[in-house]
């Protein structure tokens, strides 16, 4: 059975077999974008609930937890202070829960994932591109333990791969 729907194709991500994208549906008299996790063998999307945010612009990727079997998505909202755009609230969503709700957590690196770069989730930890006061970086989240770090990116880079199960 494949994936049906009206999809933003370029927001996709993906991890360990599990989708994570944007299907168009119509709330209320309006047409609105609805992120939902979807198994591509059963093609069943599954809703997420809305983020309550200060914020409108929100940046998410897909994470998987080996260890526990638990995908989580990460959420952000961003804020823009003169030329500098930087994450400022972040909020996980555990899926195995009965009834998932946002959770909000910590981060004490200001950073900024580039929008349309997709993320990768290796061994329990997605890895973004990222700026940090206008350096480039690799941000990594820890999807057991939700902690973020930073890894400085040489600047003549703007992609990472899954290469064998290691980043690259």
């Amino acid at each position: 059975m494949g994936i049906s729907g009206d999809w933003y194709k370029e927001i996709c991500l993906s991890a360990n077999g599990f989708v994570y994208l944007y299907e168009k549906q119509m709330i209320k008299g309006k047409m609105e974008s609805v992120p939902v996790i979807c198994n591509p063998s059963t093609g069943q999307p599954i809703p997420l609930p809305k983020v309550r945010a200060k914020n409108n612009e929100l940046i998410s990727f897909l994470g998987y937890d080996p260890i526990e079997k638990q995908f989580k998505v990460l959420c952000m909202t961003i804020t823009k202070y003169k030329r500098q755009r930087n994450s400022r609230e972040h909020h996980v969503l555990t899926l195995r829960e009965r009834n998932p709700s946002w959770r909000k957590i910590e981060c004490e690196f200001p950073h900024f994932p580039y929008k349309f770069r997709k993320g990768i989730c290796i061994n329990g930890i997605l890895f973004y591109v990222a700026h940090n006061n206008f350096t480039k970086v690799i941000a990594c989240f820890d999807v057991k333990s939700e902690k973020f770090r930073l890894i400085q990116m040489d600047s003549n880079f703007s992609t990472i791969i899954n290469y064998k199960g290691k980043l690259g």
